[in-house]
């Protein structure tokens, strides 16, 4: 068996089809926009290749364990899970890993399988490169990079477990978020904030994540004090985990403008605002992607807060009054809005 066939045999794929996404394949790549500002590139592989990508996942997965301080793209796990673990701690540190996926490179994503819990053959893991991997790093849009960045980032975080036991706080890392926190303040080699609310990493925190080859993303690092606002991966952490209010607020008004105008008017005046070109869509495409919104800030709402939660069931009630106006049926909608997220109770 040579080392394209073994390739074959432990994806369960066809020479064919291998040979096809090594020679053929392409990718689409797009921009979208961050919440936070700015745009995120998504490189989308072809129905192929992703197939192929979400075979190689599945192999990882079968083979790989996960840290307990690793959240992100695990499943069973979600922003909600990380949050809850600095839920009411006096002081909180996030940092953001600058260009998070792009730092992964070929050779790290190859050097992974050439290691334990794989131990592939140099030949088979150079192979296994080329599936994940477009323009020599790890692209943010195929099904198997998500999974290989937390096994990228292990030695990193089993250093950033031992330096928690050592100054006694809390890790996690939810893809390029790294959160800490105490209920103390940390130490200056581990961040300092000046009187002129100038957040430094301390250098032995710096070097830690720089030697793991990740480079620190400035403008996005916050230490927060106690008595103030404090955020875990978009969500407010203070007393309990919960969602932002302008988050409910921008729902509220979407709901109000949606009752008073219908969805279709909504839906050009929101993707208007969101400097989308889908209010020039008829209305039928505006409907559905309002809807999809609509239903995506219900369901984020449901998963923070509970589907039992006053805020949830009021603007679901609104939002169902809506749909009734413009005749559109709801049976299918009660079923995904309120039974998705049982296990969160």
């Amino acid at each position: 068996m040579n080392y394209k066939e073994y390739v074959c045999y432990i994806l369960d794929i066809k020479p064919l089809t291998l040979e096809n996404v090594l020679t053929k394949s392409t990718y689409h790549t797009f921009k979208v926009q961050k919440r936070s500002g700015g745009y995120r590139r998504i490189s989308s592989p072809d129905e192929k290749l992703k197939w192929v990508q979400w075979k190689l996942n599945n192999y990882i997965l079968k083979r790989y364990e996960f840290l307990d301080c690793q959240y992100g793209f695990i499943k069973g796990k979600s922003i909600v899970d990380n949050a809850r673990v600095h839920k009411k701690r006096d002081y909180i540190l996030n940092i953001d890993l600058k260009n998070f996926f792009p730092s992964i490179h070929f050779g790290r994503v190859r050097g992974i399988f050439m290691t334990k819990p794989f131990c592939l053959p140099s030949e088979v893991a150079t192979i296994l490169a080329k599936i994940a991997c477009y323009h020599n790093e790890l692209p943010q849009g195929s099904p198997c990079s998500p999974t290989i960045s937390n096994i990228v980032c292990y030695m990193l975080d089993k250093r950033m477990l031992k330096l928690s036991q050592e100054y006694h706080f809390s890790y996690t890392r939810y893809a390029d978020d790294i959160t800490i926190s105490s209920d103390t303040p940390f130490p200056k080699e581990i961040v300092v904030r000046t009187d002129d609310n100038i957040v430094l990493v301390g250098k032995k925190l710096r070097s830690l994540i720089e030697h793991q080859g990740f480079a620190i993303n400035e403008t996005k690092t916050n230490y927060s004090f106690r008595k103030e606002r404090k955020e875990v991966t978009g969500l407010i952490v203070n007393q309990k985990v919960n969602v932002k209010k302008v988050y409910v607020k921008g729902l509220r008004a979407l709901l109000h403008r949606a009752s008073k105008e219908g969805l279709r008017d909504a839906a050009v005046y929101y993707f208007h605002l969101q400097k989308e070109n889908r209010f020039t869509y008829n209305r039928k495409n505006l409907i559905y992607h309002i809807r999809n919104v609509i239903e995506g800030k219900l369901n984020f709402i449901a998963m923070v807060k509970g589907k039992k939660d006053f805020v949830y069931q009021k603007y679901l009630e609104q939002y169902i009054d809506i749909l009734n106006q413009e005749g559109i049926s709801t049976c299918k909608l009660n079923r995904k809005l309120i039974d998705e997220y049982d296990y969160y109770e």
